[in-house]
C-alpha cells in the first residue's frame, strides 16, 4: 500500500504537572490546553513580532529568553515555529489581531446569563 502524506504534523509533546505550574507563572502565558497547547496572550504576540521586526537579527529563541520563558521547557523549534506564524497574521491582519480575545471574538449566548431570566 502506498502511504500518501496529506500535510505536515508535528510530534505533539505533553508537558508535566510541574512543566505546567511553571509556565504559568510567565506573565505572558493565559493558559495551557489540552496539557501541550500554550496560549500566548496578545500583548506577548505583538510584542515579539514588533521586536522581531525591530531587531531582523535577534532570534526567536532571544525574544522568547527576554519574555522569561523557559527554554528548557519548550522545544528548540517551537519559538520559531510560533513568531513565524505570529509574523504572518501581523503582515495580514496587523496589530489589531493581536487585541487579546475577550473583545473582539468572544460571544455570549442569545438567551443570556441564566442569572439574568
Amino acid at each position: 500500500m502506498k502511504k500518501i502524506k496529506t500535510s505536515v504534523t508535528y510530534p505533539q509533546r505533553i508537558f508535566t504537572e510541574s512543566e505546567i505550574e511553571k509556565l504559568l507563572k510567565n506573565k505572558n502565558i493565559l493558559g495551557i490546553r489540552y496539557q501541550r497547547e500554550i496560549i500566548y496572550s496578545g500583548i506577548f504576540k505583538l510584542w515579539a513580532v514588533q521586536e522581531k521586526m525591530k531587531y531582523p537579527n535577534k532570534s526567536a529563541r532571544q525574544i522568547f529568553e527576554e519574555a522569561d520563558f523557559d527554554m528548557d521547557i519548550l522545544d528548540e523549534k517551537t519559538p520559531q515555529r510560533r513568531l513565524n506564524a505570529w509574523v504572518k497574521k501581523y503582515n495580514k491582519f496587523g496589530a489589531e489581531y493581536f487585541q487579546d480575545l475577550a473583545n473582539k471574538y468572544y460571544y455570549t449566548s442569545l438567551m443570556g446569563d441564566e442569572n439574568d431570566r
